[in-house]
């Protein structure tokens, strides 16, 4: 084990690497010489990681503990310590409520939340180690602060983010080690276009149901929108390189954020709102 720490580069844990967000970040962070551990569920993914410089992909699977603990074994036997633990794994969930079966949200709530939870307490003895302001970014989205229909199951994990963020963050104080959520605005990622996929799945299946006209209006309306403006997410990953370089921080930070969406859903009364996405679908 080399526990020496290099003042110039600091060790960074990425789940959900294998593309989009997590995999942007990975690849950027990496070229500002930092040494990335980039986990990914397939084999092709982690082999396309490996071509980059200071990129080590890995098989990590946040529903798995035998991945995980197999993750924070390679990082401990190389380098004995952990600078910044960057939870990213995610799946979408939406769907009507009446219509899903219980075990569907328990399979969305086990990569988003729970996963979460897994990687930071398997990752806590190692960022302990670090000599180098500590740092957990938790990536959520604003759908930590509001809750359109037909998305309960993706809602329910990013207010439980949220949650877990902030009792992680006090609980660590006496150590040192910083919990920041970053509660992100639309941006470019394959994951709107596996949701393109999964609209085109679900009309597919002529599922019978009295919400479905409904849902299917909300989905194209937001997945859909021609005008949907996205932004790249090279903006995150820099942010996130200049929090772990710096002591100072805010406790949530929200890049991308859609102003007028966050300020009519979350600043004005909530029967009021319900009328207004009535209104919508």
């Amino acid at each position: 084990m080399n526990s020496v720490h290099n003042p110039d580069k600091k060790i960074f844990l990425i789940s959900g690497a294998s593309s989009g967000i997590g995999n942007e970040i990975a690849k950027y962070l990496a070229t500002q010489g930092n040494i990335i551990f980039a986990g990914a569920r397939k084999e092709s993914d982690i082999q396309e990681l490996n071509q980059y410089e200071n990129i080590t992909g890995i098989q990590l699977d946040v529903t798995i503990p035998e991945q995980i603990n197999s993750t924070i074994n390679l990082i401990r036997n190389t380098y004995g310590y952990l600078d910044v633990l960057i939870n990213n794994a995610g799946i979408p969930g939406w769907g009507a409520i009446m219509d899903l079966k219980p075990d569907y949200f328990k399979e969305v709530i086990e990569v988003n939340l729970i996963g979460y939870i897994r990687l930071s307490q398997a990752g806590y003895p190692l960022l302990r180690n670090s000599a180098k302001f500590p740092i957990i970014f938790n990536i959520s989205s604003q759908g930590a602060k509001y809750a359109f229909p037909f998305w309960a199951p993706y809602h329910i994990t990013k207010f439980g983010v949220r949650a877990f963020s902030d009792a992680l963050r006090r609980e660590l104080i006496p150590f040192n080690i910083r919990v920041c959520e970053l509660q992100l605005g639309p941006f470019k990622s394959k994951a709107f276009e596996k949701q393109k996929q999964l609209l085109e799945d679900y009309k597919m299946k002529q599922i019978k149901s009295e919400f479905t006209p409904r849902l299917l209006k909300m989905f194209e309306m937001i997945v859909l929108n021609p005008k949907r403006k996205e932004k790249s997410p090279i903006k995150v990953a820099k942010l996130i390189e200049k929090l772990s370089s710096q002591l100072k921080y805010k406790v949530r930070y929200e890049p991308g954020r859609k102003r007028l969406a966050s300020t009519v859903l979350t600043k004005f009364p909530p029967k009021w709102v319900d009328k207004m996405l009535l209104k919508k679908f």
